[in-house]
């Protein structure tokens, strides 16, 4: 949650500086690189793959690129305040699949946990006064890719599942990472956008690249030891940590409603913590 709620703190940054294509597709590239570096000073040799994990990896593959750009096209047309925090709630998705197609369960208490979790964090993500200002074409707009977002992330943390519980927490990663950075490279040639390496803003693309490698890592260790049901809502409150660190460096004012999100998250993470 901490490393993906800082980690688009600086893609937000980043974004600002240069176009989001470049953005994804560099720090996914520095993931990769991350990635590789781990893999031959802990892991080796990749075991052998079967026909269905092949299948799952090639398909979170392509369902995680066509989240990212829907997302963007989503912050393309839409407003970031309306889009946002309906992306955000991509792990109501992945909670969904969780306890009807993986027979997970939660009890009476992580059900309320994961309640306040997910809850907080759309609320973190509001301000009322951009509220007010939205006119409802626009939200109708972004409302769309938004949500198209949200159930596609929402089904790349599922199929994430039963890779994890078959291949282990990394192998997976990598190699779905290793397909992911030139079938981007690929998509931005037939497109014509440039994806030149961006030497302004080097420091916080790498940035992004790192801790979303973090964040990775640490979510597959997860939910390798506990249910996806339980550690998924954990990223609802990603941005929760995006807009206190926009409060601390962009000094940007939150709303009540904002902090009423965080202690909501906060809340909700204790009680899971028990």
């Amino acid at each position: 949650m901490i490393a993906w709620g800082i980690s688009d703190f600086f893609a937000a940054h980043s974004t600002r500086n240069t176009n989001a294509t470049k953005t994804f597709f560099w720090s996914q590239a520095t993931s990769l690189a991350l990635l590789t570096i781990t893999f031959f000073l802990f892991f080796f040799k990749i075991p052998s793959i079967s026909t269905v994990q092949w299948i799952q990896i090639v398909a979170l593959t392509v369902v995680t690129i066509a989240a990212f750009l829907t997302f963007y096209k989503g912050l393309h047309v839409g407003k970031v305040g309306s889009v946002s925090p309906i992306v955000a709630a991509w792990p109501t998705v992945t909670l969904f699949f969780a306890l009807t197609l993986l027979g997970e369960h939660l009890t009476s208490l992580q059900g309320i946990a994961v309640a306040l979790v997910i809850l907080g964090g759309v609320l973190s993500s509001f301000k009322i006064h951009n509220i007010l200002k939205m006119n409802f074409k626009s939200i109708v707009k972004g409302a769309n890719y938004a949500v198209a977002a949200a159930v596609l992330f929402g089904i790349a943390f599922t199929i994430v599942d039963p890779l994890v519980a078959t291949m282990g927490f990394f192998i997976p990663m990598l190699v779905s990472k290793a397909m992911q950075v030139p079938i981007l490279a690929a998509y931005a040639r037939t497109r014509k956008i440039d994806i030149s390496f961006p030497r302004n803003i080097v420091l916080p693309i790498a940035l992004v690249g790192g801790l979303e490698f973090v964040g990775l890592m640490s979510y597959t260790l997860a939910i390798s030891s506990e249910f996806t049901a339980v550690i998924a809502p954990m990223a609802s409150a990603v941005p929760m940590v995006t807009i206190i660190l926009a409060r601390i460096f962009f000094k940007e004012r939150l709303d009540a409603i904002q902090w009423l999100g965080v202690f909501t998250v906060l809340t909700g993470v204790a009680i899971l913590s028990i």
